[in-house]
C-alpha cells in the first residue's frame, strides 16, 4: 500500500496562518503573467530545513538556497518528523507534534554560507528538522494553462517537495492540468520472496520475508522498514505467503 503526501494549495486572502497576518492577499503579481504550453511545468523551488526553528524566529537554516531571492514569498510546511514528533499510541491513534503546520513568509535576505533564509517578520509556528521544508510561492497576475499542458508539483525526495502552490491577482484559466497527484510520499520498493512462507510479524526484515513499507510521516524509515505493520500513515509492505493447512473430510 502507498500513503501519499501531496498538496495542491489554493491560497485565499483571509487565511489565519500567515506570518505577516493577512498581508499577502492574492499576492503582489511580482512574477507577471504565466502561460503554460508544455507538459510537466514545475513552479516551485523547495528545500528542507536543517535545524529546529522556534516561534518568533526570523532566520531559518536550509539545505540549499537555489531558487530563493530577497522578496520571494515562501510557504513553510511541517511535512514529516522524527520518532519523537510522530508517536503511535497503543490505540492506533497518532500524536502528531507540529505535523501539517504551515505559514507564508517573505524572504528579506539570503545567505549562501551557511545556507539560510531571513524573513521580514517573525514566524508564527515552530518547525523541526528533519521533516519541515520551505517552498517558493510564485505571485502571478494571470495564469493560463493551455489544453494538453500541465503544471505539477516537484516530486517529494524524502525531505522536500510534493507541494504545488502559487498566487494570482487576476484570472486562473486551466484548460489542461494543475496537479500534485503522485508527487508525494513514495511507495515501498518491490521485494520478491518466492521461497519464504509463514511470516506474520508487523515488523520483519526483508531477508526474513518482509516487504518494504510505504513512506509515512515518520522520517528515516523509508527503504529500511519492512513488514505488514503501518506506522504514522506509512502503508504496510505485506509479508511472505502464509502457509495454509486445509483439511478434507474423508469420503464414506
Amino acid at each position: 500500500m502507498r500513503f501519499v503526501l501531496s498538496c495542491l494549495l489554493v491560497l485565499l486572502p483571509a487565511s489565519p496562518a500567515l506570518a505577516e497576518l493577512d498581508s499577502f492577499g492574492l499576492g503582489s503579481g511580482r512574477d507577471g503573467a504565466l502561460s503554460v504550453t508544455t507538459v510537466g511545468r514545475v513552479l516551485n523551488a523547495a528545500t528542507p530545513l536543517t535545524d529546529l526553528v522556534v516561534v518568533g524566529a526570523h532566520d531559518v537554516p536550509v539545505q540549499r538556497v537555489s531558487g530563493f531571492t530577497p522578496g520571494t514569498l515562501v510557504l513553510l510546511h511541517q511535512s514529516g518528523g522524527s520518532e519523537e514528533a510522530v508517536v503511535s499510541s497503543d490505540g492506533g491513534t497518532l500524536a502528531l507534534r507540529r505535523m501539517g503546520h504551515w505559514e507564508l513568509a517573505r524572504v528579506e535576505a539570503v545567505s549562501e554560507s551557511p545556507p539560510g533564509l531571513r524573513f521580514s517578520e517573525p514566524l508564527v509556528h515552530a518547525y523541526t528538522a528533519p521533516g519541515a521544508q520551505v517552498v517558493s510561492v510564485p505571485e502571478y497576475t494571470n495564469v493560463l494553462v493551455s489544453a494538453g499542458a500541465s503544471v505539477v508539483a516537484r516530486p517529494w525526495d524524502g525531505r522536500s517537495g510534493g507541494i504545488l502552490a502559487f498566487l494570482a491577482t487576476g484570472s486562473v484559466t486551466n484548460q489542461g492540468l494543475i496537479s500534485a497527484e503522485g508527487m508525494g510520499f513514495r511507495g515501498g520498493l518491490f521485494v520478491n520472496h518466492a521461497d519464504l512462507i509463514g511470516c506474520t510479524d508487523l515488523d520483519i526484515p526483508p531477508e526474513a520475508g518482509g516487504a518494504y513499507k510505504g513512506e509515512g510521516l515518520r522520517m528515516g524509515r523509508f527503504g529500511t522498514a519492512s513488514g505488514r505493520g503501518s506506522v504514522a500513515g506509512e502503508g504496510g509492505g505485506g509479508n511472505c505467503c502464509l502457509l495454509l493447512h486445509i483439511s478434507k473430510k474423508k469420503k464414506r
